[in-house]
């Protein structure tokens, strides 16, 4: 878990439990340790299937909209090329 997943973690879904001491904020390992057991899912994947991820899993970071504009361009002006 990253530093930036935990911030996101606090200000959206709260699957994680922490405290807030003033600007602080803390975490009791126990309670971390429970949280992500209950992520578990099953055992080893069936071979050949594709890996299993919890829904507040991003599999693919969000990317701005000028990031995409840019693909579209690139990818256009290779096609006409």
């Amino acid at each position: 878990m990253s530093v930036h997943w935990l911030r996101k973690d606090r200000r959206t879904k709260r699957l994680i439990p922490f405290f807030k001491l003033g600007d602080a904020v803390r975490y009791d390992i126990g309670r971390v340790r429970e949280a992500i057991q209950s992520f578990q899912e099953g055992g080893a994947a069936a071979q050949g299937s594709a890996a299993r991820y919890p829904e507040w899993y991003e599999l693919e970071p969000a990317r701005s909209e000028i990031a995409r504009e840019a693909e579209a361009a690139q990818a256009k002006a290779k096609d006409d090329q």
